[in-house]
């Protein structure tokens, strides 16, 4: 379960961006969708542990992963998230194997214990990655490059995954395909998913519900699976959610 409710404020000498998102969700995937600037990433990046909000509170399967009242903030590295950036940010001197291992290891640790070394085996067989294991990713394809900071992502056993618009940098030809395999990654592993994008395509194929972001603000929630809607604003007033037509274009224009 995801549960969170926070205020953060970026600013610098030409603009201020006030973040205020809550969001409650028991969705295996879950989509944060909209405009590019509109705090979809400063979520993300929050939940991670990579920004720190100013308050409210964090909670991941039950655990809390901060808590400004309560003086909680768990150090990234510790938070157990799998994070997928937008361009990936593979080593590029490090090869295959190398890069999925990464986060394994550390300054005090320099090899992964046996059973994460069978981890990172099972994950670069089941990505397709084992003939490659040696390569640089100068020599992957979009798609593999994909596949190899998924596995990274995957290798630590994280309890969620955050996966930063991961089809920006792909081929729209790849993108269909690419969704499946997603998807059918995601179930294998058992892992709840938080994706940002702004491809309602991507809503329609993946989500089992989104949260529609505008201007640092959660405006509208769409439970994609039973085709139902329901203004953040209009539920703080006590209306009841409003029923959508399930229709792929149906769906596609409350997205906006």
């Amino acid at each position: 379960m995801i549960d969170l409710d926070i205020q953060l404020t970026l600013s610098d000498a030409r603009r201020r961006f006030e973040l205020s998102a809550r969001l409650s969700t028991e969705a295996r995937f879950a989509v944060l969708y909209g405009p590019s600037g509109s705090g979809k990433t400063t979520t993300l990046q929050a939940i991670a542990g990579l920004q720190q909000p100013t308050a409210g509170r964090i909670c991941i399967d039950g655990q809390t992963l901060f808590d400004h009242a309560g003086n909680i903030n768990v150090p990234g590295r510790q938070r157990r998230v799998g994070y997928l950036f937008q361009q990936y940010a593979l080593f590029p001197h490090l090869s295959v194997r190398a890069n999925v291992e990464f986060g394994l290891t550390s300054w005090y640790k320099r090899r992964p214990s046996h059973e994460q070394r069978d981890r990172v085996e099972a994950l670069l067989e089941s990505f397709g990655l084992s003939a490659m294991e040696n390569s640089l990713p100068r020599s992957l394809s979009g798609g593999q490059q994909q596949r190899v900071a998924l596995a990274r992502a995957l290798a630590c056993e994280p309890r969620i995954l955050l996966l930063d618009e991961p089809f920006a940098a792909l081929n729209p030809m790849l993108k269909d395909s690419l969704r499946a395999e997603l998807a059918a990654t995601c179930q294998q592993w058992g892992i709840p998913v938080l994706m940002i994008t702004h491809d309602p395509e991507d809503v329609v194929q993946l989500a089992q519900v989104a949260f529609v972001f505008e201007a640092g603000r959660i405006v509208r929630e769409i439970d994609v699976e039973n085709g139902r809607m329901k203004e953040h604003l209009a539920q703080s007033l006590g209306q009841s959610p409003a029923p959508i037509d399930p229709r792929r274009q149906k769906l596609k224009a409350w997205l906006g």
